[in-house]
């Protein structure tokens, strides 16, 4: 978007190089503040863009060479608002930067029209314009259509860089995932596998400490019911432990839905 920067007092260096010259593909010389919106479509339109001088008149040097020279236009809030509207008015809005310089007694613009990453531009009227050979010049179809395509090609290649950029990040993403899941399950089976061998062993104890009170009971029926309970114990021992196996199983088949579920995605 057309932007108005700080004002000079003096002449800035740019433009002390830019009017020892003449006009050419990139600068050119108007002895008024008037501006024709097509003058900034053209440069937009360029690989380089350019600068327009207003209140410079070009002349020839004592050495044979055209050069710019300052004449100075009038200078106020309302021309460089005009300017701007011009930038606005073009399609699409030409970014232009307007900069007022100074000599001792007279006043001039500078602007900038960079060569833009939205072109083709055109006036409002729908006149494009690029600037070749120090002159403005109507752009041709099949240059029109070049433009275009290389734009659309350039702005393709941009959207499909940032997706595949996404895409890739998404991917890394989901495999540090998978293998974090990886490790806590794997860290997960190792402890169930353990309690499973534990609760074989218990198992497989309270089983010989049954068996061997069976055979050493006697008929004596103090002792049957003594046996009894303790027997009804270690079975109350043994469901627990098969109750927290049974949780544990479950928690590890709820991880692996959400693993699943995440590659999916």
């Amino acid at each position: 978007m057309p932007s108005k920067k700080q004002t000079y007092r003096g002449i800035s260096n740019r433009t002390k190089q830019l009017i020892n010259g003449a006009e050419s593909m990139t600068v050119d010389f108007k002895r008024t503040a008037q501006v024709d919106s097509e003058d900034l479509v053209a440069f937009a339109n360029s690989e380089s863009g350019g600068t327009l001088l207003l209140g410079v008149d070009e002349y020839e040097g004592t050495d044979g060479h055209q050069k710019g020279k300052i004449v100075g236009c009038q200078v106020s809030d309302k021309h460089k608002l005009n300017i701007i509207n011009k930038a606005l008015s073009c399609f699409p809005p030409v970014e232009i930067e307007v900069i007022v310089e100074n000599t001792a007694a007279q006043a001039f613009y500078r602007i900038e029209i960079p060569s833009s990453p939205f072109k083709p531009h055109c006036t409002a009227r729908g006149t494009y314009k690029i600037r070749e050979n120090g002159r403005n010049k109507a752009i041709e179809p099949q240059q029109l259509l070049s433009i275009f395509l290389s734009m659309e090609t350039g702005r393709f290649l941009e959207r499909f860089k940032g997706a595949t950029e996404e895409l890739e990040s998404k991917l890394i993403h989901t495999f540090e995932l998978v293998n974090d899941q990886k490790d806590m399950l794997s860290d997960n089976l190792l402890s169930l596998d353990k309690h499973v061998d534990e609760i074989k062993q218990s198992l497989n104890n309270k089983l010989m400490e049954i068996f061997g009170k069976a055979i050493t009971a006697n008929l004596n029926a103090e002792e049957a019911l003594d046996f009894s309970e303790n027997t009804f114990e270690i079975a109350e021992d043994i469901k627990e432990d098969i109750d927290h196996t049974n949780l544990r199983l479950l928690k590890i088949e709820k991880m692996l839905e959400q693993i699943y579920r995440q590659q999916k995605q």
